[in-house]
């Protein structure tokens, strides 16, 4: 429908090649005719503070406290059976010490993104459900293994998708026919995207993250989370994400075929022992999912 927009296509193996100009104008002029909106201001530094491993709470809290919406958020979580600590939690103060500094920013993130891109498309759920299951999982893969800051893995991990948003929010018709092909058809999303589109989500994601000045630790993974492993030597945040999204596929239900079920699990043990990890992957899939049952309400 789309491809004679841009028929100039990457030749293959030139994947690690990030998009092209030209690419970027078929974006910004069929997906976002206005241009991608700007982040909001206060959503720009919550992710800044986010993804900053220095950011202390006093950085933080004063931000906060100017968000009505914010501050009721915060109140709900520390009161919520997560946090509960048997007593009500009756201002904001308290709130954040009880959450920590971790866990606050990991909200500050979803919180920032969540009313991004809305869409009434009823996969937009899902899609939102996937990114914050995978940053879920990215921050404990982080923690559990040493690999990397786990505050900035799960705002990575929040945002390796972020490019289906807007695609969905454009096209929704065409972007839900294309999530079910996803379901019963054994091959990438990147690919069955290209198929409709001149682009795919990880386009589309790269020129967001361009456009809002996410720092490269943000914008690898959200490029490369698609990249062959052999191809993501050195970078530890991208291989932390793109491990956390296979596994966050298993963890969540989902009617898929037995060639794509098939495809998925050996593509999550080559991943597990490309990570050097030596649990089995039923092993890894039932940890990682009681992690999730017990933190992703707090993300709603």
């Amino acid at each position: 429908m789309f491809t004679s927009l841009f028929t100039k296509k990457r030749p293959s193996g030139t994947s690690t090649r990030l998009p092209s100009s030209g690419l970027r104008d078929v974006v910004l002029r069929q997906l976002a005719p206005k241009g991608i909106p700007s982040l909001p201001g206060n959503a720009r530094i919550m992710f800044e503070l986010a993804t900053n491993p220095q950011a202390e709470m006093k950085d933080i809290l004063p931000l906060i406290k100017q968000d009505e919406s914010m501050t009721a958020r915060i109140l709900k979580v520390a009161n919520s059976a997560y946090f509960n600590r048997g007593k009500p939690v009756p201002n904001i103060n308290d709130a954040v010490g009880i959450i920590g500094l971790q866990e606050l920013c990991s909200l500050l993130s979803c919180a920032s993104l969540a009313d991004i891109f809305p869409s009434s498309s009823p996969i937009r759920a899902t899609l939102w459900t996937h990114n914050t299951t995978t940053a879920i999982i990215a921050r404990t893969i982080a923690q559990q293994y040493r690999s990397g800051d786990p505050a900035t893995a799960f705002t990575a991990g929040l945002l390796h998708d972020i490019g289906k948003l807007l695609i969905i929010q454009k096209f929704p018709r065409e972007y839900t026919a294309l999530h079910e092909s996803f379901l019963q058809k054994a091959t990438s999303s990147t690919a069955l995207e290209k198929n409709e589109f001149p682009f795919d989500h990880t386009d589309v994601g790269y020129f967001i993250g361009e456009k809002w000045k996410f720092p490269d630790a943000i914008l690898n993974p959200i490029i490369r989370h698609h990249f062959e492993w052999e191809n993501l030597s050195g970078d530890t945040l991208t291989r932390v994400v793109k491990l956390a999204d296979l596994i966050s596929h298993e963890t969540t239900p989902e009617k898929i075929s037995s060639d794509v079920r098939e495809k998925r699990l050996s593509s999550l043990k080559k991943a597990l022992s490309s990570f050097g990890i030596r649990e089995d992957a039923t092993t890894i899939i039932s940890q990682m999912s009681n992690q999730v049952r017990d933190e992703l309400d707090l993300y709603a």
